[in-house]
C-alpha cells in the first residue's frame, strides 16, 4: 500500500495538540440516573439442578449461584473486582444433597467496608459436609469448578467458628481487599465438628444461610434509559433487559455473569456492532472510549480481557512485581480479532453521527491518552499488518495466530481452531471489513483521518482481502462423499439413521475452520457465516454456499431442531471429532450469540441490491430455520452455550457443563435487544 497514510498517522501521533477534553469511561452516559428504582435489580433463573439469583442495590451487587448437579457448591459473584466466594459440600447421610433457596437474597454488610449477600437454603439431606472454600478471584473459582488445584498462595486458611457460624476468611493479596463467606445453621440444623472439618446435621433436613462479602472498591451502576433509544425500549423484553442492564457499570461493561465479570474487547465490540442499531450516540462513544481505555498505549492494539482484583495481585507476585499495594488491572493483547473488529466499529460509528466524529476523538481516555492517537496507532497496525497479503495473497501473508499462542479469536479454547494457525473468520470477514472501514474513515472530513490517497489504497487492500482470501479456505466434498460420512458419522455417535435427514443433492462446499501451519484448510463445518454477514461483505457465490450450512440438517450441515452447531467435524480426522464433542467449549455445542449473528447477519446481506431475488429467498429461508431453533429454547434467556445431546429419541440443548461453564447471563447473548420479537 501506499505510505502517505502512514506518514499522516505518524505526524498525528507527534503533533496533535493535548488540550482535549477528558472522558472517565462510561460515565457521560449516565449522569442523569437518580435512584433506587432505574439500578436496582433483583431476579432469578433456575434450569435444572442449577438455582440463580441476581441482586443489585446500593453499593452491592451480587450473583448467587447454587448447584446441586453432583456434589453441592454455592458462590457468590461480586462484579466489584471480578471477586467471589464459594464453598463445595458432600452429602454425607445416604440422600443426594439438592440445594435450594427458601427465600429471596437480601443483601447485608459487615464491618470494614464488607458489602455482600445473604441467602437462606435447604439441602435435601440430614447431613452437609462442608468441604473446600475458595475466596477472592472469580477466575480461581472458575478453576476449582473445573477441578484445576487452586494456587497456595490464595487458599483460605482462616475457618473459625463463632457463635454458631463458621467464618471462611482471607485478605486480598494486595492487602486492599478483603472476603468473607459465613454459614449458619438454621431451624433444628447443628453445625458439628467432625475432626478437622465440620459439618450440617439435622434430624429432618439441613437447613442454613449462607452470607457472601467482598469489600473490593462498589460499582456504580448504569441506567438502561441512557443507553438505548426510548422508542426501541418500549419493545423490549423487560426481563432481557434486566439481565442485560447487571452487566452495566459506569466502570465497565462485564462480558457476563457469573464467571466473567470483567471487561472483555472482542465481547463488547461485537455486541456494540449489533445493539447500535439502538442505543443512543452518547452510550455508543461511552462504550468505545471504554474500549480505547484499554488499548495498548504504544501499538493501539485492542485488550482482550481487563484482568483485575486479586488475580492480578497473583500474576504479579509469580512475576515477582510489585503487587502489595497496588491495584491496577492488567490488559490482555493476545488476541488477533479485537484489532480489526474495533476498527470496523469505530467506522459504523462515524458513518452513523459524522458529525460527532471530531467531538469523540478530540477526547481523552481514562488514562489521559487522546483518542485520536489511539486510533490512530490501531490504523497503523492495520495497514502494515494486512500490507503483505494485498500485495502478495498467498497463504503466509494471511493474518495468523501469535508466536505460540493457540488461540486467538472467538474459539478461544485449546481446540477450538482445530490445531489451526490462520483463523476463517478474522482473515476472510474481520480484516476485509476493517480495511474497508479504513477506506471511509480516510474520507471522514472532519476527524482528523482525511487522506484521499490512504483511502483509494485501503480500498484496493480490501479488493484484493475480500477476493482472495475467502477462497483459500474452500473445502469441497462430493455429495456421495458427505452421504457416506454423514451415515458414518451418526453411527458413530450412536444416533439412529432416521435422524439423517436429507443427504446433500450437490457438492457440500464451505470454508474451513482455519488453515493448518502449511496452509492446508482444516474441513471442519463451522457457523463463522455469522461474522462474514454481520462485518463482511461475502460475494454471492459465498452465500449461495449458506444454505447449505443452515438448511441441511446434522450431520451434513449445522442444524438441529434445538440449535445451530457451532462446529461439526464430520470430514475430519477421527482423532478431531473427538475433540469437537458435546463437552467441548466450541464443539458440537450451540452458541447464542452465533444463532443471532446468522440471523442479523442475513438480514444485513439482504439489503444489498447486487442479490438475486431467489438468493435472498434462499437466505430468508435459512434465517426461518435459525429462528426456529432459538425459539426452541427461549426460555433459557441469556445463556451462552447449549451442549446438543441425542437422548430418548431426540434432540436436546442443555445449558454447557464440559472443559467450562456456560454463564446464564452473557453480554453477547443479549443481541436480541436490538431485533425483539423474531424467533420468540
Amino acid at each position: 500500500m501506499k505510505t502517505p497514510f502512514l506518514s499522516l498517522l505518524a505526524g498525528l501521533l507527534f503533533a496533535m495538540p493535548q488540550t482535549v477534553h477528558a472522558v472517565d469511561s462510561c460515565q457521560t452516559v449516565f449522569a442523569s440516573s437518580k435512584g433506587k428504582r432505574l439500578t436496582d435489580l433483583a431476579f432469578r433463573e433456575k434450569i435444572g439442578r442449577v438455582e440463580e439469583h441476581s441482586v443489585r442495590e446500593g453499593q452491592t451487587a451480587a450473583h448467587v449461584y447454587m448447584d446441586s448437579t453432583i456434589d453441592p457448591y454455592l458462590f457468590f459473584a461480586f462484579p466489584a473486582g471480578n471477586s467471589g466466594v464459594a464453598l463445595w459440600m458432600k452429602s454425607s447421610g445416604g440422600t443426594p444433597a439438592h440445594l435450594e433457596a427458601v427465600s429471596s437474597p437480601r443483601v447485608v454488610s459487615r464491618e470494614g467496608g464488607l458489602n455482600g449477600v445473604e441467602i437462606q437454603a435447604r439441602a435435601g439431606a440430614s447431613r452437609l459436609s462442608l468441604g473446600d472454600s475458595v475466596l477472592g478471584s472469580m477466575r480461581f473459582i472458575r478453576d476449582r469448578e473445573l477441578n484445576v488445584q487452586i494456587p497456595a498462595e490464595v487458599a483460605t486458611k482462616n475457618v473459625r467458628e463463632e457463635n454458631g457460624r463458621l467464618i471462611f476468611e482471607r485478605e486480598s493479596l494486595n492487602g486492599l481487599a478483603r472476603y468473607v463467606l459465613e454459614v449458619e445453621a438454621t431451624g433444628d440444623t447443628r453445625l458439628v465438628r467432625n475432626g478437622s472439618s465440620f459439618e450440617l446435621v439435622s434430624n429432618r433436613e439441613v437447613t442454613f444461610k449462607a452470607r457472601g462479602y467482598s469489600s473490593e472498591k462498589a460499582l456504580t451502576p448504569l441506567s438502561i434509559q441512557d443507553v438505548f433509544q426510548e422508542k426501541a425500549l418500549s419493545r423490549m423484553d423487560r426481563k432481557k433487559l434486566e439481565a442485560f442492564s447487571f452487566l452495566l457499570y459506569k466502570e465497565k461493561l462485564m462480558a457476563g455473569s457469573p464467571r466473567y465479570l470483567s471487561k472483555f474487547g472482542r465481547d463488547s465490540i461485537y455486541t456494540l456492532r449489533v445493539l447500535m442499531d439502538v442505543m443512543k450516540p452518547e452510550a455508543i462513544e461511552s462504550l468505545l472510549t471504554a474500549t480505547m481505555s484499554g488499548m495498548h498505549p504504544k501499538w493501539g492494539l485492542v485488550s482482550h480481557e481487563q484482568h483485575e482484583g486479586d488475580f492480578v495481585s497473583y500474576v504479579r507476585l509469580k512475576r515477582h512485581e510489585k503487587y502489595k499495594g497496588v491495584d491496577a488491572p492488567m490488559e490482555d493483547y493476545k488476541m488477533i480479532d479485537d484489532d480489526f473488529a474495533f476498527v470496523i466499529v469505530l467506522g459504523e460509528y462515524m458513518k452513523r453521527y459524522p458529525e460527532r466524529a471530531k467531538g469523540f476523538f478530540d477526547r481523552t481516555e481514562q488514562r489521559g491518552l487522546s483518542q485520536r492517537d489511539l486510533a490512530a496507532r490501531l490504523f497503523r497496525y492495520v495497514e502494515k499488518s494486512t500490507a503483505d497479503f494485498a500485495r502478495n495473497p498467498t497463504y503466509r501473508h494471511l493474518i495468523s495466530l501469535k508466536g505460540h499462542e493457540k488461540t486467538g479469536e472467538w474459539r478461544d479454547s485449546e481446540n477450538g481452531l482445530a490445531g489451526g494457525r490462520y483463523p476463517f473468520d478474522v482473515n476472510a470477514a474481520l480484516v476485509p471489513a476493517a480495511l474497508k472501514a479504513l477506506s471511509e474513515i480516510a474520507r471522514h472530513p472532519t476527524a482528523g483521518f482525511q487522506d484521499a490517497g490512504a483511502a483509494e489504497s485501503f480500498h484496493r487492500a480490501f479488493e484484493v482481502w475480500n477476493t482472495r482470501a475467502a477462497p483459500l479456505f474452500e473445502v469441497r466434498v462430493s455429495a456421495a462423499q458427505a452421504k457416506k460420512a454423514g451415515e458414518d458419522y451418526l453411527r458413530e455417535l450412536g444416533i439412529p439413521a432416521r435422524e439423517l435427514g436429507a443427504s446433500p443433492r450437490e457438492d457440500l462446499v464451505f470454508p474451513a475452520i482455519a488453515l493448518d501451519a502449511k496452509g492446508e484448510p482444516i474441513p471442519v463445518i463451522h457457523s463463522d457465516d455469522s461474522l462474514m454477514m454481520t462485518f463482511g461483505y461475502p460475494s454471492p457465490a459465498y452465500l449461495r454456499t449458506v444454505s447449505q450450512r443452515y438448511q441441511l440438517q446434522f450431520p451434513y450441515g449445522l442444524s438441529t431442531p434445538v440449535g445451530v452447531l457451532v462446529a461439526n467435524p464430520v470430514f475430519a480426522s477421527r482423532e478431531l471429532k473427538g475433540k469437537f464433542d458435546e463437552t467441548k467449549y466450541h464443539g458440537r455445542v450451540s452458541w447464542t450469540m452465533q444463532e443471532d449473528l446468522i440471523v442479523y447477519g442475513i438480514s444485513r446481506q439482504l439489503l444489498r441490491d447486487d442479490l438475486s431475488s431467489s438468493l435472498k429467498a434462499d437466505l430468508r429461508q435459512s434465517s426461518r430455520l435459525v429462528e426456529k431453533a432459538i425459539a426452541s429454547k427461549a426460555a433459557m434467556g441469556g445463556t451462552e452455550v447449549f451442549s446438543i445431546f441425542y437422548r430418548d429419541g431426540r434432540y436436546e440443548a442443555v445449558p454447557f457443563a464440559g472443559d467450562a461453564k456456560s454463564n446464564s447471563n452473557q453480554l453477547w447473548s443479549h443481541l436480541r435487544l436490538a431485533f425483539p420479537g423474531q424467533g420468540e
